[in-house]
């Protein structure tokens, strides 16, 4: 088999332990890393255990259960040095490549139990570890950044059961809009040191890169077509004297 003329970048590089193979499905869900009583069960009732990815935060804060908002009302906004959105892509199928985008801001409203508001990356933030491959990644065979320098996600709806949460929106990446479902999990409310309120929340989702029209190997024998999304936020409740759209997404530091 001939590889593609850029497999020099895509070379294999040691991964600690992350995110099992993600399932093949588009904007499949992610579930929370399974217990072991629970996988027990999984396994003896015949069940397909539960997918590996974050584990539940620890922490000395309340996490909200069946009865308590997500997200308190207000106004809220991605504090940027304490969050992080990164990605899980497989390499000849036997290795597993990440990468994450060092640019992440967002402002999102709750109310009533709703939320709104939208998450922005900057393309060329790109890292994967080699200054070639985020070359070729920010290029024309996979962002494309310069006509598209923005990935965005918006928030539709939101959906808690215990421990999880679901949301469902809009993710535009590479000049491509689809829908997405992200699940995951709360590491519940604290005060910072500045005595802002804050709130922990730990997601993932599975999406096909194909479905946005990146095409590079589109056989996926050297790059995977799947590609796992993993986001950590730290959302930083605003004073409601405060315009949020002049809020800068990054607050505090520490």
């Amino acid at each position: 088999m001939t590889l593609p003329p850029h497999a020099r970048v895509w070379r294999a590089t040691p991964l600690t332990a992350g995110v099992a193979r993600p399932p093949r499905v588009v904007a499949q869900g992610w579930t929370p890393r399974a217990s072991a009583p629970r996988l027990a069960t999984e396994q003896a009732s015949g069940a397909a255990p539960s997918a590996t990815g974050f584990a539940r935060p620890t922490s000395t804060a309340a996490a909200p259960d069946s009865g308590t908002e997500l997200v308190p009302g207000g106004h809220w906004t991605i504090d940027g040095d304490h969050s992080s959105v990164g990605f899980v892509v497989h390499h000849l199928g036997i290795t597993k490549l990440r990468g994450r985008f060092a640019d992440l801001t967002g402002v999102f409203t709750a109310q009533d139990g709703a939320i709104t508001g939208t998450a922005t990356v900057a393309a060329n933030t790109v890292q994967t570890g080699s200054d070639a491959r985020d070359r070729h990644v920010k290029g024309p065979d996979f962002l494309n950044v310069e006509a598209n320098p923005l990935v965005t996600f918006t928030v539709e709806s939101v959906q808690t059961l215990a421990e999880r949460f679901s949301v469902e929106g809009t993710l535009s990446l590479n000049g491509v809009t689809r829908p997405i479902t992200f699940v995951g999990t709360s590491g519940g409310m604290a005060k910072d040191p500045y005595g802002h309120d804050r709130v922990g929340l730990s997601m993932a989702a599975t999406i096909r890169r194909s479905d946005f029209s990146i095409a590079f190997d589109p056989s996926g024998a050297l790059v995977g077509n799947d590609v796992a999304i993993e986001i950590d936020l730290s959302l930083v409740r605003q004073p409601d004297y405060l315009r949020v759209a002049e809020t800068p997404g990054r607050t505090g530091s520490g």
